[in-house]
């Protein structure tokens, strides 16, 4: 990465996580949990959640603490195979900005993970 700042290439990483649960979407890094956020659609981006937050790393210890984070605001209940199961749908998602110029002018590159656990039994 040292290449791409020599050149002007700078480079950010954002993560953000939500569960869904009854139906219900919440965001897992906030401590302000009195209403459920909608999901919108955009017209160009897809899909996305309204107001949800979003938070910039660093490094992937930064990534580990956000997504201890949000995984001790999940909602879970005792079954009979685990005391603490998961209840909820979440999605973690990271984002990777990439901004530089090419033939003097401004480009970004996007890239999007989404890391998906569904609710078990």
């Amino acid at each position: 990465m040292s290449e791409g700042k020599a050149n002007g290439t700078t480079y950010s990483t954002e993560v953000s996580y939500l569960e869904i649960y009854n139906e219900r979407v919440k965001d897992l890094l906030t401590r302000d949990q009195t209403h459920s956020l909608r999901v919108r659609e955009h017209p160009r981006h897809g899909p996305y959640v309204e107001d949800l937050s979003k938070h910039l790393v660093t490094n992937y210890a930064g990534i580990q603490d956000v997504m201890n984070r949000g995984n001790a605001n999940r909602t879970t209940a005792s079954t009979n195979m685990n005391d603490v199961s998961s209840r909820s749908h979440a999605i973690f998602t990271m984002t990777f900005s990439q901004a530089s110029f090419v033939d003097g002018l401004p480009a970004e590159t996007v890239s999007k993970i989404h890391l998906v656990d569904l609710a078990g039994r």
